[in-house]
């Protein structure tokens, strides 16, 4: 099972999954805030990306800063 420890661990794992280009074009997008529309057709395309052992451990990491 994957876990991720740290952000940056988890960074280094959307880096080596999106293009420079993409994760720009991702971050352009979120700047100015995002519809309901537009937040679940990121949430898709990060899904189709990433494997589903990935996407846990993605949601296990976001509840933990969370939690913080």
């Amino acid at each position: 099972m994957i876990t991720f420890q740290t952000k940056e661990e988890a960074t280094k794992v959307l880096i080596k999954k999106f293009s420079s280009s993409d994760l720009k074009e991702l971050q352009s997008k979120t700047k100015n805030g995002l519809t309901a529309e537009e937040k679940q057709e990121i949430y898709n395309r990060i899904e189709s990306t990433l494997t589903e052992e990935e996407m846990l451990a993605f949601k296990a990491l976001a509840y933990k800063e969370f939690s913080k």
